[in-house]
């Protein structure tokens, strides 16, 4: 009487919902890591450019000083001539909404070039490897301003940030 027998045992109800959420579960998984690789990769790219920036000595190291409202803003700007540079900025707030930090290069009796956009983090830190074309003048200033999104052309905002003429 106490033995049950094995026809009168009902089979588990399906798991089907656990096996949604750990299909769920190993998809965010895998999203986050293959995120964090691509940021390592892309940090290595840059950490790579930058030294070997750093490497030729042709390449200048120009400090960048805050201008207008942004005194206390600062940067340092690496610049080759072959129109390889890296921009590193300090205390320079986010850019309000449907704004953008535009990095300019500016040759003797040239109009200003646009070579990048700049964006910074919740602590005023950022920076941004650029790659352009030569300059057939050489560059004599370094400037960035706060511009309408998409500018490109030509600066209309203010000047936040500006090296030294050489």
């Amino acid at each position: 009487e106490k033995v049950v027998p094995i026809a009168a045992l009902q089979p588990k109800a399906s798991q089907g919902w656990q096996r949604i959420t750990g299909m769920i579960a190993a998809g965010i998984i895998a999203v986050v890591l293959v995120g964090a690789f691509y940021q390592y990769r892309n940090r290595a790219v840059i950490n790579t450019a930058v030294v070997n920036l750093l490497r030729d000595p042709s390449t200048r190291d120009l400090p960048l000083y805050g201008a207008g409202a942004n005194a206390a803003s600062q940067g340092r700007f690496l610049w080759n001539d072959s129109g390889e540079g890296h921009i590193f900025v300090a205390n320079l707030p986010s850019a309000p909404r449907g704004k953008t930090y535009a990095v300019w290069t500016i040759a003797r009796n040239s109009a200003p070039r646009y070579v990048g956009a700049l964006n910074t983090d919740a602590n005023g830190q950022g920076g941004v490897h650029i790659k352009s074309t030569a300059s057939a003048a050489p560059i004599e200033t370094f400037a960035v301003t706060l511009e309408n999104a998409g500018t490109t052309t030509a600066p209309a905002g203010p000047m936040v940030l500006v090296s030294k003429q050489s």
